[in-house]
């Protein structure tokens, strides 16, 4: 006697396997098959040995209406594009105290000609600029994280 059950998940796909090896049917006093172990659930279900094979290359899947099947194709995965927070830099000075602006101003000075003249120039300041990084960075040093992001934050008008 040879068989082979399958029992299957909430999603429908295989979670413990049963055959005749693992589990060895119930056998007559002549020592012959007779009957499926008793200790497959009942809810396991018997596949072809074309099955038991797909199942072990993650290609079985039990549908909603009951059938055994390949598993659906999964949908591909879409990554979001990031968004990209563009700050008005007069919004960025109307935020700021005149006491900010001077630490602002000192810390600028540290860095070098290239970076101080882009922040000068900016019209906007982008999340998605090579230097965004270091204005996150300035302001979180100099502010703290919770004004930093204040500070920082996308212009609602």
């Amino acid at each position: 006697m040879n068989y082979k059950f399958i029992q299957f998940g909430p999603e429908g796909f295989p979670l413990y396997y049963y055959d005749e090896s693992t589990y060895p049917p119930v056998l007559d006093a002549a020592g012959e098959p007779i009957a499926k172990n008793s200790d497959i659930p009942a809810d396991a279900r018997k596949v072809t040995e074309q099955q038991w094979e797909n199942a072990q290359s993650a290609n079985l899947w039990l549908s909603a209406d009951g059938k055994i099947v390949a598993p659906p194709v999964a949908k591909p995965f879409e990554t979001p594009e990031p968004v990209v927070t563009i700050l008005p830099a007069v919004i960025l000075w109307e935020r700021t105290t005149a006491t900010e602006a001077a630490q602002i101003e000192a810390a600028m000075e540290t860095q070098d000609p290239r970076s101080r003249n882009i922040f000068r120039a900016a019209q906007t300041f982008r999340s998605d600029h090579e230097l965004w990084p270091l204005l996150e960075q300035l302001a979180m040093q100099l502010f703290g994280e919770q004004r930093a992001a204040e500070l920082l934050a996308p212009d609602e008008r």
